[in-house]
């Protein structure tokens, strides 16, 4: 669904806010935790959930909601 117009704008919002790169795939969990592409995800994935805070959701106007 990447070659979607309207997740490309929402994804390119994101970029912006949180300075995500352009690649797919794209893992974020905050503004300092997020990797692009297949190995630095695979590499990094455990230690980003790990280190991820629950019940915290970003949203794309660079608020945070925590529930």
């Amino acid at each position: 669904m990447y070659k979607n117009i309207s997740n490309s704008q929402v994804f390119n919002t994101y970029a912006d806010i949180y300075g995500l790169s352009l690649g797919i795939p794209q893992v974020m969990f905050n503004k300092d935790s997020h990797e692009a592409g297949d190995t630095p995800i695979i590499n990094n994935i455990d230690s980003m959930i790990s280190q991820a805070q629950s019940n915290t959701i970003y949203l794309s106007d660079g608020t945070v909601k925590i529930f």
